[in-house]
């Protein structure tokens, strides 16, 4: 219980720089699982007296389990505040319930307390070590061509399939699919459209060291800030000439998803319609 309390702390420091968040901001959010780790204490005493010691420590580490995953799995500040909360709930059964549990398991209540005092502080020294090199050696590592190009091509293009065609469609756009999707067309984040003055319909220069192509915009917040998307059926618009050298080691696919690139207005011949809020990039409606 320790150990997994003390987590938080070192795992925060990687977290402010890829959250892009205070380490104040990300701290508080353990707050509400600091206090239900003594607010929860109460209750879970009196369940294990009225119930069962071992099948309440059964629900601590299911509870641990379950909320450490979803914190792995957390990728906005409000799930994770929630994650952590659980946690902070599923470890205030420890002391009420495991504490009583040692000492009536045992004629020796001195010895087995100190050995449990022993381990709870190794927890939570072990607990900041382990994080510490779990950050180190498994952490998310950006790519070595992102980085060099960082200066000159701040965003990532990435590159996939939509549900109306496939690859570079030379079936699908034989059908009434092509009535739906009828042209490769970039996502832009809201606030990287706005900082290149770019809006929904705008047509934009895409480019990187290898290349460039024209493709419309659309501004929408379905792509996270400092990344674009867009597909590769038509291949009219090329838009391979923009990606990378890089293959796989094993496959030798080439790499499609993670591309240095940035993107320069050049036209605002399909501007659409929308009214705009003041100094507010566009955003398409996600319906």
């Amino acid at each position: 219980m320790h150990m997994f309390a003390a987590f938080y702390f070192i795992i925060v420091l990687s977290l402010e720089q890829e959250w892009k968040f205070s380490y104040d901001e990300l701290i508080s959010l353990w707050t509400l699982g600091a206090l239900l780790i003594g607010l929860g204490a109460l209750p879970a005493g009196w369940l294990s007296d009225k119930w069962s010691r071992s099948s309440m420590m059964v629900i601590m580490f299911i509870g641990m389990g379950l909320s450490s995953i979803l914190c792995g799995l957390s990728n906005e500040k409000f799930l994770l505040f929630i994650s952590l909360s659980f946690l902070g709930l599923s470890c205030s059964i420890y002391h009420p319930v495991g504490i009583a549990w040692v000492v009536n398991a045992t004629n020796k209540k001195g010895k087995a307390l100190g050995i449990n005092g022993i381990f709870g502080g190794i927890g939570i020294g072990s607990g900041a070590f382990i994080a510490g090199l779990l950050i180190k050696y498994f952490d998310w590592k950006e790519s070595d061509k992102i980085k060099a190009n960082k200066k000159n091509y701040p965003l990532i293009l990435t590159t996939s399939r939509v549900l109306q065609h496939y690859n570079a469609a030379t079936m699908t756009r034989r059908t009434k699919n092509i009535n739906i999707v009828d042209e490769d067309i970039l996502l832009v984040h809201p606030k990287d459209a706005k900082h290149r003055k770019l809006n929904t319909g705008d047509v934009a220069r895409l480019y990187s060291g290898r290349g460039e192509v024209s493709l419309k915009v659309e501004v929408t917040d379905k792509v996270k800030e400092g990344i674009v998307f867009t597909t590769f059926h038509f291949p009219e618009h090329m838009v391979n000439m923009v990606t990378g050298h890089g293959k796989d080691e094993e496959t030798m696919c080439a790499e499609y998803k993670v591309s240095s690139v940035e993107v320069q207005k050049i036209s605002n011949k399909f501007k659409t319609e929308v009214v705009v809020e003041k100094n507010q990039a566009e955003v398409t409606s996600q319906n």
